[in-house]
């Protein structure tokens, strides 16, 4: 009888951390019905080299996060933007020496009378559930789909329209809390990506009126009104290979 070591992802408040669990032993035939998990060799400077944690992605940005253990169905890979987004079409006349250029922030939505989907203080009685669920990692994605139905403009559309030196990439969308925190903690460890100090905008609800947020530098979250604030947007996409 074989033994392995499993190491799986666990989330806890938004984090997502590995931990060491003791060797137990595992069927052969069990074991024998789950692949090893292959890094796919198209990532890096020249597009043939392993998908890791660090790398360059296939759409110009950086690996931030990889599903060794295979915990989610829909992709094996999170890839964070390399820049911000940004609206080339705002005047940069207003811009200061030490502030935030203005084409590079947005509101939230353009709704100001409700979220752009069902505010997690109207999901009825399982709402901590509700709100774990909508903010599990692979989840940005159906979070800014929602938004986009709902916001003539703002973050949503910024990360979805937000194209890379590879235009050829076009699904991009705005990271939900979770997934925002393990991007930027993970790009600052490994010295990659561009953020500005101040709050990013994530697709998180956290009520009818203000949707979460991530202050940089110190990697606290926070919240803002939904159209009566502006912040930066960085955009990221998940896939899975092949």
């Amino acid at each position: 009888m074989k033994r392995i070591m499993l190491k799986p992802v666990l989330l806890v408040a938004g984090w997502i951390a590995l931990a060491s669990v003791p060797a137990v032993p595992v069927i052969a035939a069990v074991a024998a019905q789950e692949a090893p998990f292959v890094l796919a060799k198209i990532c890096g400077a020249d597009e043939r080299s392993a998908c890791k944690v660090g790398a360059v992605g296939p759409a110009g940005g950086f690996i931030f996060f990889v599903d060794y253990n295979k915990d989610f169905e829909s992709f094996d890979y999170l890839e964070a933007a390399p820049e911000n987004a940004r609206d080339l079409s705002v005047s940069t006349a207003g811009d200061s020496a030490w502030a935030i250029p203005l084409r590079d922030l947005f509101i939230w939505c353009d709704t100001a009378s409700r979220g752009a989907h069902e505010s997690i203080y109207d999901s009825g009685v399982n709402k901590l559930t509700d709100y774990w669920k909508k903010n599990a990692l692979g989840q940005g994605k159906t979070s800014t789909q929602l938004m986009l139905n709902n916001c003539a403009q703002g973050a949503a559309h910024a990360a979805n329209n937000y194209r890379s030196a590879k235009k050829s990439f076009k699904d991009w969308y705005l990271p939900n809390i979770t997934e925002l925190l393990l991007m930027v903690n993970t790009l600052r460890n490994y010295g990659l990506g561009s953020f500005y100090r101040g709050q990013y905008w994530s697709s998180s609800e956290l009520d009818l009126d203000t949707a979460e947020n991530r202050v940089m530098p110190d990697g606290d979250t926070d919240h803002s009104d939904k159209s009566g604030n502006s912040h930066p947007v960085h955009a990221m996409r998940s896939w899975k290979y092949p």
